[in-house]
């Protein structure tokens, strides 16, 4: 169990809209973990073998909350996780492991802390040759506290508003498809933020790190409630068994959170094999993107 406080069990309460008992149980709070993590993990396990160049990201926070939001949307995704609640914890830590990314929480407990923290790891050889990124988090808004955060050595800075631990994640892997140089191959475009519709353009799906990369999109795009996808299919000449399988995971995946997967740009032999796995025309076929786009606006203003 948590080791948390009553104020941040009073958080966890507030965060599923419960109000909190006056003696909460250890049963009241698994109760409200389980709920808190049926909103923020994907419904399919998705991942069940580390992809290759899955990254190690190390999470330092002294508040177990943020440690557990942030711990659960990561690894749900496959990324390798370490927590350190105090500076010394995490230097220690980054000292002996190699880590991608390093995510800071400002406040350790004071925005002191923090900020001698990120000059400490980038003074660091190491930082250098593993080329580690530092994002920092904070509730602050405070302008001066986030540029010294830029000047001590941050490579970003995401405020702790609402779904702060989705926008860490849609960082992360935005920052690992430029490293693997699979940004033509793949690209992900939010198309209307209020409806949840995104987009995710392929160039090349039989290169195997190409195929990898979009199963991580998708995955990311539902973990970020972006639950209605648009997939141009437009460079598929082929339906092969691995492409196929991504196609199902989406659907159901989509569906499960009420969403709905659209393909566009589809050959007729693409075409053709769809319609052998899903009966009755289940995911709905576009000429482009655009047309795709409408049909999403057209179901929008029905509701």
């Amino acid at each position: 169990m948590l080791n948390l406080d009553k104020n941040q069990i009073e958080q966890l309460f507030n965060l599923v809209g419960c109000e909190t008992p006056e003696n909460p149980t250890s049963e009241d709070i698994s109760k409200i973990l389980i709920e808190i993590e049926k909103r923020i993990s994907p419904e399919y396990a998705f991942l069940k073998t580390s992809l290759p160049g899955n990254a190690s990201i190390l999470m330092v926070d002294d508040l177990e909350l943020s440690l557990y939001q942030l711990g659960k949307v990561l690894t749900s995704c496959g990324y390798k996780t370490s927590i350190a609640r105090s500076v010394e914890e995490a230097l220690d830590y980054y000292k002996k492991q190699s880590f991608q990314y390093v995510v800071v929480d400002l406040f350790l407990p004071d925005p002191e802390n923090g900020l001698n923290l990120i000059e400490t790891i980038n003074s660091f050889e190491k930082t250098k040759e593993d080329n580690t990124k530092v994002i920092v988090i904070s509730g602050s808004d405070d302008k001066k506290l986030i540029q010294e955060c830029f000047v001590k050595g941050a490579n970003e800075f995401i405020s702790k508003s609402p779904d702060w631990h989705k926008r860490v994640l849609r960082h992360i892997g935005n920052l690992e498809s430029q490293k693997y140089g699979l940004v033509l191959d793949v690209l992900t475009k939010i198309e209307d933020p209020d409806s949840k519709v995104a987009s995710i353009t392929v160039t090349n799906l039989y290169k195997k790190e190409v195929l990898e990369m979009l199963k991580r999109e998708i995955q990311i795009l539902i973990n970020t409630g972006f639950v209605n996808i648009i997939i141009d299919l437009g460079k598929v000449k082929n339906l092969e068994l691995d492409i196929l399988n991504i196609i199902v995971y989406a659907y159901k995946a989509c569906a499960e959170k009420k969403g709905v997967i659209k393909l566009c740009g589809v050959s007729d032999a693409v075409n053709e094999s769809l319609s052998y796995v899903f009966l009755n025309n289940l995911i709905q076929v576009f000429k482009d993107k655009e047309t795709a786009l409408i049909d999403f606006k057209k179901e929008e203003t029905l509701k």
